[in-house]
């Protein structure tokens, strides 16, 4: 299987679990446009990556897999100086990615605050971006150090949940449907569980130890969720989905659908009458 993900705290030791089992894996902004141009199997990045490449090929989710977000889980953030109450000059990484999007919507939604973005290079510190910022937009990594930082911030994970009642998908995977089926599902699957009993070392052998044990909390605690069972899924996912259409970022609302697609009804046997003719 060739995978593609956007890498960041948590795709990252996916990835490597992916790797084991021997499947093909790389580093992409946008690994749904690898599905849709078939470069790739199966994409893992931000849930609204699955809507953006509708009607070039068929895919559907992964099943049982989505990290979401319950709650003051740290791991999206607007963080800011202490006291500081003007969020209207946000600093972002890119004003087209997920964190930024989701960032938007609460603002503007929840806040009555229609930002004004401005893209930082993904090296800037910190500090220097509040001085001329009065709020940055922090995913994965980045949002666990700054809760570990003086500076104040929203969780943007908890402010989804305030506004729609319902956990913020943040990660999501999703493949061809031709090409994955219920075995390359559960690899997958059995990759999520290795990759969720590897926190702690991971955290042990990292440079950055904190981190991993911050989401290692996060998911005992019940912060984030790894697992996005199927009859779950449309109830968590189309809030994000409808306020991404109603704001114009996506062009259309996306089919709820997993991989491997469930098999085709046998056509009835054309001797035998299978109901009632009207």
């Amino acid at each position: 299987m060739k995978v593609a993900y956007r890498p960041d705290l948590v795709t990252s030791v996916l990835a490597s679990e992916l790797t084991t089992a021997g499947w093909e894996l790389s580093e992409d902004e946008d690994p749904g446009r690898r599905v849709a141009d078939g470069s790739a199997d199966i994409a893992i990045g931000p849930a609204d990556g699955y809507a953006r490449h509708l009607g070039l090929v068929d895919y559907g989710l992964i099943p049982d897999f989505g990290v979401t977000l319950h709650g003051m889980s740290g791991l999206l953030r607007l963080a800011f100086r202490p006291g500081n109450s003007d969020l209207s000059r946000i600093a972002v990484r890119s004003s087209d990615d997920f964190e930024s999007v989701a960032a938007g919507i609460v603002l503007i939604e929840k806040h009555e605050i229609e930002p004004e973005f401005l893209e930082v290079g993904v090296d800037a510190d910190l500090e220097s971006i509040l001085e001329k910022a009065d709020g940055v937009v922090l995913g994965g990594a980045d949002a666990i150090a700054s809760t570990l930082s003086s500076l104040g911030g929203l969780d943007l994970g908890d402010e989804w949940e305030d506004l729609t009642e319902s956990p913020l998908p943040w990660l999501l995977a999703w493949g061809n449907s031709t090409n994955v089926g219920d075995s390359e599902v559960a690899t997958f699957l059995k990759a999520r569980d290795r990759m969720l009993l590897s926190l702690p070392d991971t955290a042990a052998s990292s440079n950055t130890p904190e981190l991993y044990e911050a989401l290692h909390r996060a998911h005992l605690g019940g912060a984030a969720s790894f697992a996005l069972p199927r009859d779950e899924a449309a109830e968590v996912l189309n809030p994000l989905y409808h306020y991404l259409f109603y704001h114009g970022l996506i062009s259309d609302l996306p089919t709820i659908k997993f991989v491997p697609p469930p098999p085709e009804k046998e056509a009835p046997d054309q001797g035998r009458a299978t109901g009632t003719v009207h």
